[in-house]
């Protein structure tokens, strides 16, 4: 290309001039690379077309229709901006994503699946039977692909939370309504149809508004732990024997930072209950109930939603319905939990426990 008309197009693209780029002969071709969005000047040579313009022509040129169907899927599952483009970044990544997990000559199987709503069928039923399945493996079942955790697509933020602060929109969100057909909510974090499913990482947060004086105090009333099997750490410390006598339901309305009585424990006191978990410290047996309490606490705070699931990033997952949670007592509710490989883990601030897949 003549190096004048070279000059017009760099001025035109805001892209700097000739001189910028070192351009200075006519057999100079020009291009921006799609990796690193840089535009580089060759001489144009049988080296430089083989080696160059077929390789990047087969991987982005003839793929630019299905570029496109990435794009208005994402758009439709609120993933992407209404206004953005193929060449917005986020657009790339996720079809970068779908090709390295089917190999490009496959991609065309894979935008043919996304009207479909078998993984959403697969998702739904497998949080339904509750035994722990990888989300991966569902995945690259019904697609026959080879899709992993990916930790910049994980994270890549929905439409409209790209400026939020940090935080504002859950791992998986985005990469996970897309996949699944679904839909990232304004509020809320997935939904598929009319099913909703609050994503929680492991050791997410189950608590909203806890008080934390309340809690920290419960913690303050039992030896330090160690990870020591041992160890007599987490029994009630010396000079708290007071509390035994005190009925359980009291003690966690009392120190479970939500200020809410549960119902189950009119006949039972805090000593009874240590007496009845012998096999663990007194304060690892206390725990269970204060998390489940925290989170049907939490269920009564936030927007309401149908499935909760959990999931490590090697795609470990497992899940429960939140009417469970809603109509059956604290008890019932740990006993679910820990059947579904799920329990908690205490964290004494504003947020509440940790919910923790079990190894």
């Amino acid at each position: 290309m003549d190096s004048k008309i070279t000059e017009v197009y760099l001025r035109m693209l805001r892209e700097g001039t000739n001189e910028d780029h070192n351009i200075a002969d006519r057999n100079d071709v020009g291009y921006k690379d799609p990796e690193t969005g840089q535009w580089r000047f060759e001489r144009t040579s049988k080296e430089f077309i083989e080696k160059i313009m077929v390789p990047n022509v087969a991987k982005y040129g003839g793929s630019s229709s299905y570029i496109k169907q990435v794009l208005a899927h994402g758009k439709k599952a609120n993933v992407f901006e209404e206004t953005d483009t193929i060449d917005n970044d986020r657009v790339k990544r996720v079809y970068n994503y779908l090709v390295d997990g089917v190999g490009r000559n496959q991609i065309k199987s894979i935008v043919s699946e996304f009207p479909k709503t078998d993984l959403q069928k697969g998702l739904i039923s497998s949080l339904q039977q509750g035994s722990k399945f990888n989300i991966y493996n569902l995945i690259n079942s019904k697609l026959g692909t080879e899709y992993k955790y990916n930790d910049e697509i994980m994270y890549m933020s929905p439409a409209g939370e790209e400026k939020k602060q940090r935080g504002a929109a859950g791992p998986g969100e985005a990469i996970f309504a897309f996949l699944f057909n679904g839909e990232k909510p304004v509020v809320g974090d997935l939904v598929l149809g009319r099913v909703s499913i609050e994503l929680k990482k492991d050791d997410g947060r189950i608590g909203k508004g806890i008080t934390v004086s309340e809690i920290k105090s419960m913690a303050k009333l039992f030896t330090a732990r160690s990870n020591s099997k041992n160890s007599p750490g987490g029994n009630l410390a010396e000079g708290n024997e007071g509390i035994l006598e005190m009925n359980l339901g009291d003690f966690l309305q009392k120190y479970s930072g939500t200020g809410v009585k549960p119902d189950g424990f009119e006949n039972i006191t805090v000593g009874d209950w240590f007496n009845e978990h012998s096999e663990q410290s007194n304060y690892n047996s206390i725990i269970p109930l204060v998390g489940a309490l925290q989170m049907k606490d939490y269920f009564n705070k936030v927007e309401p939603f149908d499935y909760l699931a959990i999931y490590r990033n090697a795609g470990d997952m497992s899940g429960f319905e939140r009417s469970y949670v809603k109509k059956n007592g604290i008890r019932e509710i740990v006993k679910l939990l820990k059947e579904r490989g799920i329990t908690f883990a205490p964290n004494n601030d504003v947020n509440g426990y940790h919910l923790r897949l079990m190894k």
